[in-house]
């Protein structure tokens, strides 16, 4: 099973962003964060599972693996999301990255994210990145 992670001990490979394990999510707001936040407690998650990132966090960090990421990852999938979140960083969005190791959780998170307006949620997989939303 995949370990926990905190802000500050965020994975890569090749210099881009790889929480294997968890669900990254894109929200329109912070309200709309917090409220998807809350949602997934109430059903069984805990706040330690989710880690929230301000638009500012999201687009500093983006824009550093784009600059640090290694040839090899522009042949990925995840330089792409790199990139699509970037994008929705510098709109605004914030962002849970929450923990979901087992597949049973997706579906009730992707649920739960559409309802409160997700534009994106990816799962992160030892050697896949599956788009939920």
């Amino acid at each position: 099973m995949p370990e926990r992670y905190t802000k500050d001990s965020l994975p890569t490979s090749f210099g881009t962003l790889k929480p294997v394990g968890y669900v990254m999510a894109a929200l329109p707001s912070a309200e709309a964060a917090a409220q998807a936040a809350q949602a997934l407690t109430e059903i069984g998650f805990s706040l330690d599972d989710v880690l929230y990132f301000t638009p500012s966090e999201t687009t500093q960090d983006m824009e550093a693996g784009l600059r640090n990421s290694s040839e090899a990852a522009g042949f990925g999938y995840e330089i792409t999301l790199m990139r699509r979140f970037h994008k929705l960083a510098a709109e605004g969005y914030r962002w849970l990255l929450i923990y979901a190791p087992q597949r049973e959780h997706e579906e009730r998170i992707k649920d739960t994210l559409a309802a409160f307006g997700a534009a994106t949620a990816v799962k992160y997989n030892r050697l896949t990145v599956e788009e939920l939303i």
